[in-house]
């Protein structure tokens, strides 16, 4: 494990960073650039910072970070790897190259990420593969490891037949149990836009035949995908006619799913696709069932921005959380985690004064009535997105990707603690 450290970066955050609020433990990464750049980092291994998108996961105490590197040439595809951490993204392990090559990725970007999932030692890369399909979509691309991560093999699409060309699997969210994998997807063909789940079983031979969770939702709105503590799978996306954020579940494993309405009730019709999905965390509550924390956005005049809700009856009903509204009420991209000792955590994106865009965050400690003073943990004058959080323990390490006033792009991250 190496500790992958950029003075210049630390020297351009110190200043927020002295002024959060809780202690940290500063850990920003100056990348290459978003261009066309090679991704070496110190002794010839890919550099994380240089991400143009990634998905994270927190298992067991450990992080498992998935980045994509931008393709060298225009006719290229991306690359991805993986690294892990086993302290609170103090330091990384060499990142792993991630095989592609059965499936090259397509159009990949911010709020349509490669995704991850981790079951004790296996994990499981899947990602949109090219194809004819809308916006230069075709099936998904599935890479495996046995081992942690430290090597991988191409996998199985989530299909035993290969789609018609003009087929897309679109922004796909995954998540493992102690059984297998779990995939869901924007099943996109001619006009139908449908939500589909199918499970690969450890040592199966393949994947379940697609199911529909949905048969009509959003086109381009990134999904999640989550396993709660009693097996249940809950799936967070954002819906249409309206177009607020819709929640389904599963008991039986993704055999039978069950509609449980909308996460907010904004009404919000909307004829295009806001590109913008929800955050999605399970805990447990004091009856030991399991409680649904959701983030999610809306467009509905008079009610813009984002909202947290909670759930203790699996989305039957839902209770919006009291978050200061000069605080959400511009932020768009949310995410949101529950750490062991109950504290919730939200993280937004929203633009400030001088046309940058900057991170923050909020923490509700467990039992607590009310949400935190946001803060801010990107640097002045960067244009900073689309944060994600995980927990380790009683820390929440937050990612995001930012660029600054030259055009350079970057991954960057922090982890959190709350001081007692």
């Amino acid at each position: 494990m190496k500790a992958l450290y950029n003075p210049v970066t630390a020297v351009a955050s110190r200043s927020r960073l002295a002024t959060l609020g809780f202690l940290v433990l500063p850990l920003l990464l100056a990348g290459s650039g978003c261009g066309r750049v090679s991704g070496d980092s110190r002794d010839g291994q890919p550099d994380p910072a240089s991400a143009f998108c990634f998905d994270v996961v927190a298992v067991d105490g450990t992080l498992h970070l998935l980045f994509a590197l931008p393709p060298e040439t225009d006719d290229a595809p991306m690359s991805l790897f993986h690294t892990y951490s086993k302290d609170a993204a103090a330091s990384w392990s060499d990142p792993a190259a991630i095989p592609a090559d059965h499936a090259p990725p397509g159009r990949h970007g911010r709020g349509n990420d490669p995704q991850l999932a981790v079951s004790g030692n296996r994990l499981m890369a899947v990602w949109t593969a090219e194809g004819e399909g809308p916006w230069g979509s075709g099936p998904l691309g599935t890479a495996v490891s046995e081992n942690g991560g430290r090597t991988w093999s191409p996998g199985p699409a989530p299909s035993d037949q290969a789609p018609a060309s003009e087929t897309g699997f679109r922004f796909p969210a995954v998540a493992a149990d102690d059984e297998g994998f779990h995939a869901i997807w924007i099943h996109a063909v001619d006009t139908e836009r449908s939500l589909r789940h199918a499970r690969l079983e450890f040592g199966g031979d393949g994947w379940s035949e697609p199911g529909v969770i949905d048969p009509g939702i959003c086109a381009c709105c990134w999904n999640r995908l989550e396993i709660a503590g009693d097996g249940t799978l809950v799936a967070l996306y954002r819906d249409h006619d309206p177009s607020d954020m819709g929640l389904a579940t599963s008991g039986d494993g993704g055999r039978n799913w069950e509609p449980r309405g909308r996460v907010g009730e904004f009404d919000w019709y909307f004829e295009g696709c806001p590109h913008v999905g929800g955050g999605l965390a399970l805990g447990i509550g004091d009856d030991g069932h399991p409680r649904i924390l959701a983030s999610v956005w809306t467009g509905e005049d008079g009610e813009n921005g984002a909202y947290a809700f909670r759930s203790g009856d699996l989305g039957n009903s839902w209770k919006r959380e009291a978050i200061p509204e000069s605080a959400t009420r511009a932020g768009r991209s949310t995410d949101v985690a529950i750490l062991e000792d109950g504290t919730e955590v939200l993280v937004w994106d929203q633009p400030a004064e001088d046309d940058s865009k900057e991170i923050y965050s909020a923490l509700k400690k467990n039992g607590g009535t009310s949400w935190g003073k946001p803060r801010r943990l990107s640097g002045a004058g960067l244009f900073a997105t689309h944060p994600r959080t995980a927990g380790v323990g009683n820390t929440a390490v937050v990612f995001w990707t930012e660029e600054d006033p030259r055009g350079d792009s970057r991954l960057s991250w922090l982890p959190l603690k709350d001081p007692d």
